[in-house]
């Protein structure tokens, strides 16, 4: 091979990859996605947070409870 084959075949080389690239990226033929709207992306996250507010709120319902009954068999009036 003579040498400008030879810088001809490096030139090609070392541009296909990045045509390759760009050619694949295109989509033009496919229909965007239709956005999701933000209070339906955060619905499970405000689900999950509202469970746990409402087991806390019991739980410490619970705690009042058991301290009150504990009061009252050791601090009988």
């Amino acid at each position: 091979m003579t040498m400008t084959k030879l810088n001809v075949l490096m030139r090609v080389l070392t541009l296909l990859p990045f045509f390759l690239l760009l050619c694949s990226c295109d989509h033009s033929d496919s229909k965007p996605a239709e956005p999701t709207p933000a209070f339906k992306l955060a619905e499970p996250q405000r689900d999950a947070l509202q469970k746990a507010k409402d087991l806390e709120a019991k739980m410490q319902q619970d705690a009042e409870d058991q301290r009150k009954v504990i009061e009252l068999q050791t601090n009988p009036k």
